[in-house]
């Protein structure tokens, strides 16, 4: 894992792809550069969590009581689940298994008791715990928009693709691609931090993640993007 860390960050840092020599390149291989990228960060918190796993593991705190099979489970403490989070086809199933402990806090501390506005506003909250550079919030509060997004697709669209087995594939193999592309858009601002950046990033795409979220805010029922619990 960390040979391929050392690989993929050093040959595409996020940096990088805001290179004249980048830029000018098809739109297809930027995006072949952007999900290697994303990938290669992926693993600069695979690295630390998983050791951190092992250790609190390894110490009897990640005892979690037993499954219904009677097998011990070691997930109290699990931080990321990188199997369900590559495999994902869904960017609000990726959050779920992303910095686990950390959701867990935030949705018993703040979604649950805000009235109104709990995703937007846990998302806002995970901007000022992280700090003041301004791409933490490019990042953090388009993701909250995506997740409204992407429940209103979940609702609406996703019922036409369960008629059969062929459908269903088709859906998920496009809502896996989709998704990791996504995360690459969404988390470059995070890395280069600017405005200036983070700007230039977006540019360089055309906004097209931000146009295609608004087209879709427009014309899926509102009632859609709320979350069960609110």
């Amino acid at each position: 894992m960390i040979v391929v860390f050392l690989k993929l960050t050093l040959k595409y840092p996020f940096s990088s792809y805001l290179e004249p020599d980048v830029l000018a390149k098809p739109l297809w291989f930027r995006l072949l550069y952007l999900h290697l990228a994303s990938k290669g960060h992926h693993l600069y918190y695979y690295i630390p969590w998983t050791l951190s796993d092992a250790v609190n593991n390894a110490s009897g705190f990640g005892f979690n009581g037993y499954d219904e099979k009677g097998e011990p489970k070691w997930d109290l403490l699990t931080n990321i689940n990188i199997y369900e989070l590559e495999t994902s086809t869904s960017f609000k199933h990726s959050i779920d298994n992303w910095h686990i402990q950390t959701k867990n806090w935030l949705r018993r501390i703040f979604f649950d008791r805000l009235p109104k506005g709990k995703t937007l506003g846990v998302f806002v909250v995970s901007c000022i715990w992280h700090g003041f550079y301004p791409g933490y919030y490019f990042s953090f509060v388009f993701s909250a928009f995506v997740i409204y997004v992407g429940r209103g697709i979940r609702r609406n669209i996703r019922p036409f693709f369960l008629k059969n087995k062929i459908l269903t594939h088709l859906y998920a193999v496009i809502t896996y691609s989709v998704t990791h592309i996504t995360i690459a858009y969404i988390i470059v601002p995070f890395f280069v931090l600017t405005v200036e950046s983070s700007i230039k990033f977006y540019n360089s795409l055309y906004w097209i993640g931000h146009l295609l979220t608004l087209i879709l805010i427009v014309t899926l029922p509102k009632q859609s993007f709320k979350s069960k619990s609110s």
